[in-house]
């Protein structure tokens, strides 16, 4: 009976071997091993100042792209575009660094989201598209973040 139970024990473990297998310098999970390859860019990037679109794609009120600016990992201010008019302070909390977004990539790792797919600037590595889709048994909770003009 052990042997059965070791002959299974050894299939189930090479066949889940078989889904992610690990290389050196990885982590077996290319959602995880993405975000730790462009997080390694955007920090070799050295970019403490920067301006960047932002625009968020959810079932909520839809709003112009914003312009944000970032200095020294601090959001400073942001305005809409093309009005130009200055995002209200209420909303200026919600906007995130370049940083911030990583950290929500992440947290959709960790939390073993339904659906995330991201994109990622091939120079910089910083991410331009982020879709989540928390739980696909419930409607209209996915959000797309997306960056843009990055300079």
């Amino acid at each position: 009976m052990k042997v059965i139970q070791f002959v299974l024990l050894a299939v189930v473990v090479s066949l889940f071997g078989c889904m992610y297998p690990v290389t050196p310098g990885t982590t077996g999970n290319p959602d995880q091993d993405a975000l730790n390859k462009n997080l390694a860019l955007w920090e070799k990037a050295h970019l403490s100042t920067y301006t960047y679109t932002y625009k968020r794609m959810c079932f909520c009120p839809s709003e112009e792209d914003i312009l944000v600016q970032v200095q020294y990992g601090n959001v400073v201010a942001a305005s809409y575009s093309p009005s130009n008019n200055p995002v209200m302070p209420e909303r200026l909390d919600d906007l995130m660094t370049v940083e911030e977004l990583f950290q929500v990539i992440q947290k959709a790792i960790n939390d073993d989201v339904a659906q995330l797919e991201v994109t990622y600037n091939a120079q910089l590595g910083y991410p331009e598209r982020v879709y989540i889709d928390v739980n696909e048994r419930i409607m209209d909770e996915e959000v797309t973040h997306i960056v843009s003009n990055l300079h």
